[in-house]
């Protein structure tokens, strides 16, 4: 083999390790974005179902409120 063809391979090797190299930190940086975009999401769920647990016994309390507001109003017009 000639010194120009070793050299050719040498410099392939580093090309595909460096590429290598660069695709695994990106695959890495990936992987924890990932990780802490799920974390976050899994977050948001858990406040999302707290949330509608509140916003549901508003809406409960307020349909009990109208409902005593419906009786008063329908006991008043009756004495009237």
């Amino acid at each position: 083999m000639t010194t120009g063809i070793v050299i050719s391979l040498i410099g392939l090797i580093f090309t595909i390790i460096s590429a290598v190299w660069k695709l695994s930190k990106t695959i890495t940086e990936c992987t924890d974005a990932v990780k802490n975009l799920t974390v976050r999401i899994d977050n948001m769920d858990t406040n999302n179902e707290k949330d509608h647990i509140e916003m549901w016994d508003k809406i409960e309390h307020t349909e009990e409120a109208v409902q005593d507001h419906e009786t008063r109003l329908a006991l008043l017009e009756h004495n009237h």
